[in-house]
């Protein structure tokens, strides 16, 4: 595996850091993953079936590292490193050229008035489309995952499943209720203008629970890259996405939307779903 001289560094920043810790109570370093491989027969729509090993059938295979420290007065200080990888060639990542950490990379800090994380931070939108997805974020198994992302075509969400450069606030919970919100900068000079944003609410009462994002973006990956990055979408300027979900113990129900702003405006298409099996927990991080 070849990693840039940043990755080392940053592997080491860590260790260093957890070393130094040590030997206080209140700190904790945990090492964590999984991991997922499949064999069977794939066929795409127009295809000829094909006999695979993969990995990511139920779950994309990552590894992490998190760490806290209790600052006192209730607040602490946090770390997260997450990082995909392909089990069955042994590939970082989830498709050549990913970055190392495109989990989630970041620091934040804990308090009695909510959560601040700083750094490339996984979307309200793409947690909240698999907390209620009975095949969680199976990308080989799931319509759901392939609805909100791949859409009729190539005309779903872009941006990816999580942001660089982003500052993300969390609040506390209040009677089963908590709310977010999430921002991205473009990082380039000349591009002021290039973000992304996103705004959560989230309620949750014993077997019922409730979801509701909207998202707003100008770039994908890059500032200025967006008019690129929809074949059927031409000179694309913006793309907004509503979501709303709902899950009860025997059955949830979902409503999604993206709007798109080119030379002509132009919407998505709506759908809704409705299972009837239980939803599984996306673990936190």
């Amino acid at each position: 595996m070849k990693l840039q001289r940043n990755h080392w560094s940053a592997l080491l920043a860590v260790c260093l850091a957890a070393g130094a810790q040590s030997g206080r109570a209140q700190s904790n370093v945990t090492f964590y993953g999984l991991a997922d491989v499949f064999v069977g027969s794939v066929k795409n729509p127009g295809g000829h079936a094909a006999v695979v090993e993969q990995g990511g059938g139920m779950s994309t295979s990552f590894w992490g590292l998190s760490g806290t420290e209790n600052l006192g007065g209730g607040n602490s200080a946090f770390f997260v490193l997450e990082s995909y990888f392909q089990p069955q060639n042994g590939s970082y990542g989830r498709y050549a050229g990913d970055s190392f950490f495109s989990r989630n990379a970041f620091v934040g800090l804990s308090t009695k008035y909510g959560q601040l994380r700083a750094g490339r931070i996984t979307t309200p939108l793409y947690l909240a489309t698999i907390q209620f997805n009975p095949l969680f974020n199976s990308y080989t198994f799931s319509p759901m995952i392939f609805h909100t992302f791949k859409g009729l075509g190539t005309e779903g969400v872009v941006g990816d499943s999580a942001w660089n450069n982003a500052v993300a606030y969390a609040s506390p919970t209040f009677a089963g209720f908590n709310a977010g919100l999430l921002y991205a900068l473009g990082n380039t000079a000349g591009q002021n203008g290039a973000k992304k944003w996103s705004v959560n609410a989230n309620f949750t009462r014993g077997p019922f629970a409730a979801a509701a994002i909207y998202q707003y973006i100008n770039f994908s990956v890059s500032a200025g890259d967006l008019g690129n990055a929809l074949a059927t979408v031409p000179g694309l300027r913006s793309q907004s996405t509503v979501q709303l979900e709902r899950h009860t113990t025997c059955a949830w129900s979902r409503f999604s939307c993206s709007i798109w702003t080119s030379r002509t405006a132009r919407a998505a298409a709506i759908f809704t779903a409705t299972p009837r099996r239980s939803a599984r927990p996306y673990p936190s991080t």
